[in-house]
């Protein structure tokens, strides 16, 4: 864990704080694989707006992010994330129950 531009990454409150103020400005790269699950997996940008919006940051794997939330249908769903002077997402999933 350490430091991303100006913010801390180990305060995963203050990531998530930076993945919406990304979003916000639209500082957004959705890579190929991200989208081709988007499309098998039948979410959309507005879920992934959905997800990070009431989500939260549950892990981080080397400058990778993990956020849970809800998809606009109320499923639970997941995006990985980098932050990279730009958001990129990385893949998007549905978050089974146990």
């Amino acid at each position: 864990m350490g430091k991303i531009g100006r913010f801390d990454t180990a305060n995963f409150r203050t990531v998530l704080n930076e993945i919406r103020r990304l979003w916000e400005e639209g500082s957004v790269i959705i890579l190929p694989h991200a989208r081709q699950r988007m499309v098998e997996r039948n979410l959309d940008e507005l879920d992934v707006q959905n997800i990070f919006l009431g989500g939260r940051v549950t892990q981080q794997i080397g400058k990778r992010f993990r956020v849970i939330g809800k998809s606009v249908e109320g499923a639970k769903a997941a995006c990985v994330v980098e932050i990279e002077g730009d958001l990129i997402i990385v893949t998007v999933m549905h978050v089974l129950r146990r």
